[in-house]
């Protein structure tokens, strides 16, 4: 009830216990509708689905909070992130996201990137407790770059696929006018999996605003490879690009970018 009256504090860090009383998040959550002030948010501990309603509630109309951290040692899961991203599609001034998702959640938040223009940096980690090995995504963008870095081996790839549909990476040359279609420079760190590979070789093969591509790869096999050369054949607009493989996939991706250039005019400086 003081948040709602205060008028002064800018920034909150808020820890809830198991002990403590269930629903105590959602409360603070509601009172964000009407606080004008809190710019930054930290809350910690689980969110149930009743708290995230009065959150989503809440980022739908709150116009000042532009940096919130969400810590579960559960993580927040499908339902959770799927009310976020709702709220978040409509949110338009909070820059800052960092939560802890279960990994099949990543998925639903990221598809809020698709109408969201004021969100520039989005991490995600999967909660400790439930995964041996960490797994994470965090996305970076301004206006003309975007930078996507995974950590450890994400089992759901559809999340890297529907960010480069976000940043409408796909996006024909009748589009090219748009402010919302202006990223320029595409940086991607970390694993490819499958089916990213074939998110992003859609993305290139089509794309005509992208004019430099940056890849810094932990792994690399030969079907990415050859999937990578092929979609730059196709691809009319990127000039350049820096690879950086394992040591035995160097000569392959060489190979592949060199036999790209007679199909790909525009391409006039490849790293590797």
């Amino acid at each position: 009830e003081a948040l709602k009256a205060n008028k002064s504090l800018t920034s909150l860090v808020v820890k809830i216990d198991k002990s403590e009383a269930e629903g105590a998040l959602g409360m603070l959550a509601e009172a964000l509708t009407i606080n004008c002030t809190i710019t930054s948010l930290e809350m910690e501990g689980e969110l149930s689905d009743r708290d995230a309603v009065a959150l989503g509630a809440a980022l739908k109309v709150n116009r000042t909070l532009t940096s919130l951290k969400l810590v579960s040692a559960r993580g927040l899961g499908d339902e959770v992130g799927a009310i976020l991203s709702d709220s978040l599609k409509l949110n338009g001034t909070l820059m800052s996201l960092d939560a802890v998702v279960v990994e099949s959640g990543f998925y639903f938040i990221c598809e809020s990137l698709k109408t969201n223009s004021s969100l520039t940096t989005l991490t995600m980690s999967s909660p400790r407790e439930r995964f041996s090995r960490l797994s994470g995504l965090q996305v970076t963008r301004t206006p003309d770059l975007l930078v996507v870095k995974t950590e450890g081996h994400l089992k759901n790839g559809k999340a890297l696929g529907v960010i480069l549909e976000a940043l409408a990476l796909t996006q024909s040359r009748s589009h090219r006018k748009s402010k919302r279609h202006t990223v320029t420079s595409l940086e991607i760190k970390g694993s490819l999996q499958v089916v990213d590979t074939r998110a992003l070789t859609d993305a290139l093969s089509v794309n005509r605003n992208l004019t430099s591509l940056s890849l810094t790869l932990l792994d690399l096999s030969n079907n990415v490879v050859t999937a990578l050369g092929d979609a730059l054949k196709l691809n009319g607009t990127l000039a350049s690009i820096y690879v950086q493989a394992p040591l035995e996939r160097r000569y392959e991706v060489t190979i592949a970018l060199w036999n790209a250039r007679p199909e790909n005019n525009r391409l006039t400086m490849f790293t590797i």
